[in-house]
């Protein structure tokens, strides 16, 4: 009799679910005498409900109830689960192996194989091999065991055999062979391809007798590959209050792989346009997910004041990167405005009659306030219980549309014909997350007695009020943008208020306009109607349009009244301006012209066009412009990135410096630098008026490693104490470019040892301090590619035979290098 232990448990190491069951069984045929005789005790077992992980461990009894036979031999059992978690083995397939020795068995089966068995199971899952992650394969220990379970002695040597019983594709082993070593273990390295699935090993070898014994491995998962570029969420609060140091909202990413599984970790980097965002980048979790926190900060222009974008970068399916951007809004602390209210600060409400009260809420740069905040409308004072409050009284603000910011409250007698009056006061009230402001002004609930019916003569025409405008800006003919803007008109009586529906008072509009000086031609703006008259509230409206001139417009309403007395408005001004792009005023420009290439580390290289129309103003905002590149990446579009111009008539954009390099033509150009490799063209192009291109180019140098460094001489010779001598280096990168900006030179001087008064100093131009950003970098020369240095001796006697100068070079990701250069001193 004897006994085996073998562990059943989920792929965490806790019980199986209640009711899964365990039957071990002897794997043997009808005429096995082997087996025939043998008993198996504690091998049908049923799981309980339970948490307790001792009851993943078990333990069957193996007992021989023919204790007289001689019989010897191999005994294979087979351990069977059936369970929710999951059934197991394949059918069909072995998984242990055991002997069955007699009292009077010869010591030949000592030493000679009867049993294999995994070594472990702590691999449960693979990577995909696209991610190159370590976990992309694993290796697997067997132990070979004799009859007396003994591990095989290492000096015997027994050979084992692996396969893949199932795999999906792309999967396979470092052998399919290996021998017992130390401690009768053999070994096998399993490695994932690009195909999910299940993988299982089995290991193979042959008992004394000839008869196969073979073990299996836990089955392998093989998933979780690279993101996928179509599954790649991002998920943002819109609406933050913009407030410095404090975490403002948070920034999700969920990625999936092309095959619907969570992907292998693997890093998010983040990027925003205002604000700050903490940690800048987050290796995502087992779910595919990683968060950053967004605070408070710099206020974003993206692509206006107050809206932002933040930016996830990750590497995809396919090893390319991949950009995906969420928009936000920033509002600062809350601004009142009542649109409406006389200039007095004072209202009048007569007895039984209403006001509506016109206000807009926003932060400073007109944009709505932030999630959370309320606005309340209230009164009080004496006469403030005669007040009846409707409509926008009491609002929770929570859009970022900035046409969705001002609001209507009337204020009404409660009690007509009779009930209180006099003089009260109203408040306009902001609290919330952006802050706390109120707008105060007065009121004054009249009596029914206090109406007084007023003479014919001061209902008359008196003054024309300038109401409002829809814009006071529009942009010339034919580009697109807006070309027309109404003005409005309220035509008041010598009481202050509107005049009647009937008599209407006919207006005429005279317009001026003064243009570009400088530039002739083109038609001047004018306006539609030439003459109005007044409506049922009063008012009077004309419309500017644009013509192809820019400058200002002026108008002003005139009212000849019965009595051929005039009436006129103040004058309401209106800018024209932004016609078509001109080749003339078209600039590209770049932040730097020589940078690291092949990486993304170092910052990204800008390129920024400046555009204007021929009369020397930035063209409309949204202009389109298209960015190309010989080399590598650049964006352009208008859904993620800023190719188009905002209100300065400017665009810019980052050029991902991958592939293709500037290595091979066409993607460099063996023209602009003197047949080096390593430079290339960055376009711009629009159209102006009549369809034609108008284009603008500039040309920028990567740089590659190594980093070349040429001296001249090669040692140096001077006299001792205070003499000098010079040399040259050449520094370029390996493609015979000068180094980009940030680039340092660092001096040293090797002291002998056992000296004493010895000092040593340079000379010349050294580049202690970072090479700047200028144009001639892209050229070699002295200052960029060539550089002097001299070295003196300020040693005092004893002084030193020999020194050796050692200068480091470091270039911004392309590493550093040290040069040695011996000198000697001679007496």
């Amino acid at each position: 009799m004897n006994f085996f232990d073998f562990t059943v448990s989920d792929d965490n190491g806790k019980p199986l679910v209640a009711g899964s069951t365990i039957n071990v069984v002897l794997d043997a045929g009808a005429n096995d005498l082997v087996s025939k005789n043998l008993q198996l005790k504690g091998n049908q077992i049923t799981i309980g409900d339970t948490k307790d992980t001792s009851q993943t461990h078990f333990r069957v009894w193996v007992v021989d109830n023919n204790a007289k036979d001689s019989l010897t031999g191999t005994i294979t059992f087979k351990i069977n689960v059936i369970s929710q978690n999951d059934n197991y083995p394949i059918p069909d397939q072995d998984w242990f192996t055991g002997m069955l020795l007699h009292g009077t068995t010869s010591g030949t089966t000592f030493g000679v194989p009867a049993s294999i068995s995994l070594a472990d199971s702590s691999s449960r899952t693979l990577y995909l091999s696209e991610t190159q992650l370590p976990d992309t394969s694993t290796r697997l220990t067997f132990i070979v065991r004799d009859g007396t379970g003994t591990p095989i002695n290492v000096s015997q040597k027994a050979p084992v055999s692996f396969f893949l019983l199932q795999a999906p594709i792309g999967t396979h082993l470092s052998t399919v062979q290996d021998s017992t070593g130390a401690g009768g273990a053999v070994s096998v390295t399993v490695s994932a391809g690009n195909t999910p699935g299940i993988a299982q090993v089995a290991a193979r070898t042959t008992d004394g007798s000839g008869n196969f014994i073979t073990a299996l491995s836990m089955p392998i998962q093989v998933a979780h590959g690279l993101p996928d570029s179509n599954q790649i969420f991002l998920s943002l609060a819109q609406n933050m209050f913009n407030n410095m140091g404090n975490q403002v909202g948070t920034i999700t990413v969920n990625l999936a792989d092309v095959n619907g599984n969570f992907p292998a970790p693997e890093y998010v980097f983040f990027n925003t346009t205002g604000g700050v965002i903490n940690p800048g980048s987050v290796l995502s979790d087992a779910s595919g997910r990683a968060s950053a926190a967004l605070y408070g900060g710099k206020v974003p222009i993206d692509p206006v004041k107050g809206f932002g974008n933040v930016s996830v970068y990750v590497k995809v399916h396919g090893g390319v990167n991949v950009t995906r951007k969420a928009p936000f809004v920033f509002s600062g602390a809350p601004v009142v405005t009542t649109l409406n209210v006389p200039a007095s600060d004072t209202i009048i409400i007569s007895d039984g009659g209403s006001m509506d009260i016109d206000y807009k809420i926003a932060d400073a740069n007109g944009i709505p306030l932030a999630q959370g905040n309320t606005i309340t409308v209230s009164v009080s004072g004496f006469a403030s219980s005669g007040i009846a409050l409707s409509n926008a009284v009491n609002i929770t603000t929570g859009t970022i549309d900035t046409n969705n910011t001002t609001y209507i409250v009337r204020l009404s007698d409660a009690v007509a014909n009779g009930g209180i009056s006099g003089n009260f006061d109203v408040y306009i009230a902001v609290n919330g997350p952006s802050g706390s402001t109120t707008r105060h002004f007065y009121g004054v609930l009249r009596a029914a007695q206090q109406i007084n019916v007023p003479s014919p003569e001061a209902l008359k025409a008196a003054q024309i009020a300038y109401v409002g405008i829809t814009a006071s800006d529009i942009y010339v003919d034919g580009v697109g943008a807006l070309e027309n803007a109404v003005i409005t008109y309220e035509v008041h009586d010598s009481l202050g208020m509107p005049v009647a529906a009937s008599p209407k008072y006919g207006a005429s509009f005279s317009i001026s306009f003064f243009p570009n000086s400088t530039i002739g031609g083109g038609t001047a703006p004018h306006v539609i109607p030439a003459t109005d008259s007044t409506d049922s509230q009063g008012q009077l409206r004309a419309s500017i349009i644009s013509g192809t001139e820019a400058g200002v417009v002026e108008l002003v309403a005139q009212i000849v009244l019965a009595s051929g007395n005039i009436i006129s408005s103040q004058p309401v001004k209106i800018t024209v301006h932004a016609g078509f792009p001109d080749q003339n005023h078209f600039s590209i420009l770049t932040s730097r012209f020589v940078f690291p290439g092949w990486t993304l580390n170092c910052g990204l290289t800008t390129f920024t066009v400046v555009v204007g129309d021929t009369f020397s103003n930035p063209v409309s905002k949204g202009t389109a412009v298209y960015f190309h590149s010989q080399a590598g990446v650049i964006e352009t579009g208008f859904n993620d990135f800023q190719a188009y111009t905002d209100k300065d008539g400017m665009a810019t954009v980052k050029l991902l410096p991958v592939n293709p390099g500037p290595d091979v033509l066409p993607y460099y150009d063996p023209t602009a630098l003197n047949g080096r490799k390593g430079g290339h063209w960055v376009y711009a192009q629009t159209q102006n008026r009549n369809g034609g291109q108008v284009i603008d180019s500039v040309l920028v140098v990567w740089n590659e490693g190594p980093i070349i460094v040429v001296q001249s001489p090669p040692s140096i010779t001077m006299q001792q104490f205070h003499s000098s001598a010079s040399f040259t280096l050449e520094v370029t990168d390996a493609n015979g470019n000068p180094l980009p900006d940030g680039t340092t030179f660092t001096v040293s001087f090797v002291i002998p040892a056992g000296t004493s008064g010895v000092a040593f100093d340079t000379y010349g131009n050294i580049p202690t301090l970072p090479i700047p950003v200028y144009a001639a970098g892209r050229f070699p020369g002295p200052g960029t590619t060539i550089f002097t240095f001299g070295v003196t001796d300020n040693s005092t006697p004893p002084g030193a035979n020999a020194t050796t100068c050692k200068i480091t070079i470091s270039v911004p990701c392309l590493g550093s290098t040290t040069i040695a250069i011996p000198v000697t001193l001679t007496p």
